[in-house]
């Protein structure tokens, strides 16, 4: 196998004009520095940190640690007074970060992005065909580049903004599916849904694909990681799951136009009127039965990356909010769909990258006409079309077609 791998990866040198062995890693370097640098220079512009949610972390933590509880601290934002929304284990996790300084403390916090989205272009590579280039120069080019979108993307640069833990529980997600082993599977879905409810969703998946032993692990590790916070915080974790954790208000209002889940898309243009939550619900009914058959015919195929893909959507539709940050499965999904190896997903994905950049009109969310709000919404409709149609087969398995690509090839 290793003297197979030697050999493929001299073909492709040779196919390669010399020069280009040197100007493509320097290429590939340079787009990954300047994608990072960017979005550092957005999150800390005049280099002074601006993460609301992060200063909404560690108000809530100081209140914590000087006994007047956890979910007392309260921030003016725009439009309402924001507080901690999370489960009361998030608040141990993050506990370290309120010792330094609030700058060193987010700058640590920004700094631990970097290499966590790196990790993630690398594993979206693996589960391409772009994997059999190995780490020859072309090979770098495809990891930075994907580092580079998702860097970039409006999703990414806006979580490490506000100091966010959106991607970090994406990562965690996808290293549990891409990298541990079997029968570890499941352990660090149960610790990103004890951090925050919505990998949760990820248990129905292991039900669906029957996946036994990992809801063991997801269920154990989430209920060990619960009643840890338990023993440690009684009286918050009393509050938030008796009273907060049904408290939806505390999250944000569903109409504002930053908020990008399918009940968002409703709430934006006035689709059901005074019956509009029920219809919200039959959708949501509807879209999460698809998805998820869609992803048990993804895992059956052997494409178990692609059905993580669909579901991780699945969850940016059926919340009742989403906002910006939330949605790097997106960005993710648009790096696979590029690196699939086939015409029409390759230019759906560059597309999907492209729309989701922070400078995209797409990505903007700005109102000022009829035309703009069009454009911002349709991000909206983009995870809903992947939940219904799957993501298409990787190249050499199937006939070359668009998202609904997925059905015709049986189980």
């Amino acid at each position: 196998m290793i003297e197979e791998g030697s050999r493929r990866s001299e073909s492709l040198k040779s196919k390669i004009p010399r020069g280009w062995l040197t100007a493509w890693p320097i290429l590939a370097l340079a787009l990954a520095a300047v994608g990072a640098l960017w979005s550092i220079w957005y999150s800390f512009p005049g280099f002074a940190p601006t993460g609301m949610d992060f200063r909404i972390y560690r108000g809530s933590l100081t209140n914590l640690f000087s006994g007047t509880g956890l979910y007392t601290f309260e921030m003016r934002g725009p439009g309402q007074l924001f507080s901690f929304t999370y489960p009361p284990f998030a608040a141990m996790v993050l506990s370290p970060f309120v010792l330094a300084t609030p700058t060193q403390a987010q700058l640590a916090w920004v700094l631990l992005q970097y290499p966590a989205v790196f990790l993630l272009a690398v594993l979206v590579r693996r589960e391409t065909p772009a994997q059999r280039y190995g780490w020859t120069s072309r090979g770098w080019l495809i990891v930075l580049a994907s580092f580079s979108g998702i860097v970039l993307s409006r999703s990414v640069v806006t979580d490490i903004r506000l100091g966010q833990i959106s991607m970090m529980l994406v990562v965690m997600v996808i290293v549990d599916f891409l990298v541990l082993p079997p029968k570890w599977r499941g352990l660090l879905v149960g610790i990103a849904a004890a951090i925050k409810l919505t990998p949760l969703i990820f248990l129905v998946y292991f039900v669906v694909t029957k996946q036994w032993r990992a809801v063991a692990n997801a269920a154990g590790a989430a209920a060990a990681a619960t009643l840890l916070a338990v023993v440690v915080l009684p009286g918050d974790s009393l509050l938030y799951w008796t009273k907060l954790v049904f408290d939806t208000s505390r999250v944000g209002d569903t109409a504002v136009w930053r908020n990008k889940s399918l009940l968002g898309f409703l709430t934006h243009w006035g689709i059901g009127g005074g019956a509009q939550r029920g219809v919200w619900l039959v959708l949501v009914l509807g879209i999460s039965a698809i998805a998820f058959w869609r992803a048990y015919r993804h895992f059956r195929r052997g494409e178990e990356f692609a059905a993580v893909l669909v579901v991780g959507l699945l969850a940016t539709v059926i919340s009742p909010i989403s906002w910006w940050h939330h949605l790097v499965w997106i960005s993710v999904a648009g790096v696979y769909l590029a690196l699939l190896g086939r015409r029409v997903p390759a230019l759906i994905g560059v597309v999907l990258v492209i729309a989701t950049l922070n400078w995209s009109p797409l990505a903007r969310g700005y109102r000022p006409n009829l035309w703009a709000d069009l454009v911002s919404d349709v991000i909206c409709l983009v995870p809903v079309a992947i939940c219904v149609f799957g993501l298409p087969r990787k190249a050499g398995t199937g006939e070359d077609a668009a998202l609904p690509a997925a059905e015709s090839v049986p189980d």
